[in-house]
């Protein structure tokens, strides 16, 4: 069987994005057959492969998946439904309150429209990581065949150094890039009082977001740099707040019911976001063992012989937020991540914490520790 690639420094890169590299083809279409019936078993194996957390549709093969998730966290219900390829994707997300009992049930959108606090997200993503070429498969195997290779072990672990990179790049682009944009809209009821009344007004409000995010990916260093804008309309509730207290008619003189009030309607908030994101992980090369024989078998080298693994992955973020009314605000921050999950709680031993500093307009300098926020190439921008 033609193996899969190892987890190197590219390969590694690369399946940030959710992408599993293989090969397949020949040039010749008795062989190529032949070659793509032996990959099928690792194209199967890959479809469980997917994008950074939070995505939803795997990368790992040309036809279109589509999604139909649910999640709830808590008192947070979540729906996905998504279509994606290699090259683009759709998905929309409903997100909505929701009891904790374990058959409560939530209706996010209805006739009446989007239910209170509940948000519908619709999100477009277009990668531009393989290259959509048909006659991929024959400069691989001819590439092959000019280095005395046998089609059937034909992958980047026959060639290393320049020729490795060199038979890749005829399947991925050296700076991949990815596009993502989206248009979110959500519901908000509040209630209130108007200032020198007395009468409760409940009314819905609808907020409206949106933005777009561009990365672009440099595999040989195993970084990206990405742009993203952001701008939203939103409603928050007055903070000014009374007791509101009225007689009620009782077997006792005097009584009174009294209710706290939020006194002024919700006012709307106007804001721009614009992010500049590095981010760039350092990994080492570690050899995995072969499997050992069953009944004194000869053990199995394993398929993937070397993988890397994530050491330290660095964000340098530069935020400023416009908001109507208001001063402009900025900050940069620097997060190292170094502290990992132990092998028994993720296999992947992701990154999730470290130290970060850096400098906010409104209060200065700022230092820290975290944990459990995972390192990811691909930020949440991209995915979310």
């Amino acid at each position: 069987m033609v193996r899969r690639l190892p987890r190197s420094s590219t390969a590694w890169f690369v399946m940030a994005l959710g992408g599993l590299l293989v090969v397949a083809g020949s040039s010749s279409a008795q062989d190529a057959a032949l070659v793509r019936e032996r990959q099928q078993t690792a194209l199967e194996s890959s479809r469980t492969i997917q994008v950074a957390p939070g995505a939803t549709a795997p990368y790992a093969l040309p036809a279109p998946e589509v999604t139909l998730q649910t999640t709830k966290d808590g008192s947070e219900a979540t729906a996905v439904i998504g279509v994606s390829n290699p090259l683009w994707g759709f998905r929309t997300t409903f997100k909505t309150p929701i009891g904790k009992e374990a058959d409560a049930e939530a209706n996010p959108l209805s006739l009446a429209g989007l239910a209170n606090q509940a948000t519908v997200d619709f999100a477009f993503i277009r990668t531009r990581v393989f290259r959509d070429s048909s006659n991929i498969d024959n400069l691989r195997l001819a590439f092959c065949a000019e280095r005395g290779i046998p089609d059937n072990k034909c992958s980047s672990e026959a060639v290393s150094g320049e020729a490795r990179e060199q038979f890749l790049n005829y399947g991925i682009y050296r700076h991949p890039t990815i596009f993502a944009a989206h248009v979110q809209v959500g519901g908000k009821s509040f209630d209130f009082v108007e200032r020198g009344e007395t009468a409760k007004m409940t009314e819905k409000f609808t907020s409206v977001a949106g933005g777009a995010s561009y990365g672009l990916l440099f595999l040989a260093s195993q970084s990206v740099v990405s742009i993203s804008v952001d701008a939203a309309r939103d409603y928050t509730g007055s903070r000014d707040t009374t007791l509101l207290c009225q007689p009620i008619a009782t077997n006792v003189a005097g009584t009174e019911r009294c209710d706290t009030r939020t006194i002024g309607r919700p006012t709307a908030t106007q804001k721009v976001t614009t992010m500049v994101d590095f981010r760039k992980v350092f990994t080492r090369q570690e050899t995995v063992p072969a499997k050992p024989g069953a009944g004194g078998a000869a053990p199995t080298p394993s398929p993937i012989p070397v993988q890397s693994r994530p050491v330290v992955g660095l964000s340098v973020q530069l935020r400023i937020q416009a908001v109507k009314d208001a001063d402009t605000v900025w900050s940069l921050d620097a997060p190292v991540y170094f502290l990992q999950k132990k092998p028994d709680q993720n296999k992947s031993v992701a990154l999730n914490g470290g130290a970060t500093a850096g400098w906010h307009s409104t209060s200065g300098f700022t230092a820290r520790v975290f944990i459990g926020t995972a390192f990811e190439l691909i930020g949440k921008g991209f995915n979310q």
